[in-house]
């Protein structure tokens, strides 16, 4: 998710970079103009990826929250073949009902 208007459409959240959530105001009179930008939402301090939110139509962050040891990867499992093992596995599960 990298834009996203709030419901009133006169707000525009984007990302800015640096794990931040900008947001504009859109006049539009005769002329299309836009507010300086501002800080919306600090993603790195809420814990948020940066790919993994949206805005809500009343202008609130929908993001998924990293828990506290979900920022440094400990242990990565790799399945190879997993449909053989998975439909092995469900055989067997069908043999013992």
């Amino acid at each position: 998710m990298g834009l996203a208007w709030a419901a009133d459409s006169r707000r525009l959240f984007f990302y800015g970079g640096n794990d931040k959530v900008m947001s504009v105001t859109i006049e539009t009179t005769s002329t299309v103009s836009a507010s300086a930008p501002v800080v919306a939402y600090d993603l790195k301090k809420l814990r948020v990826n940066s790919e993994q939110w949206d805005i809500l139509p009343d202008g609130r962050l929908l993001a998924i929250q990293r828990g506290e040891g979900d920022d440094d990867i400990t242990d990565l499992n790799i399945v190879l073949n997993w449909l053989t093992e998975f439909r092995q596995r469900m055989e067997k599960a069908g043999r013992r009902h």
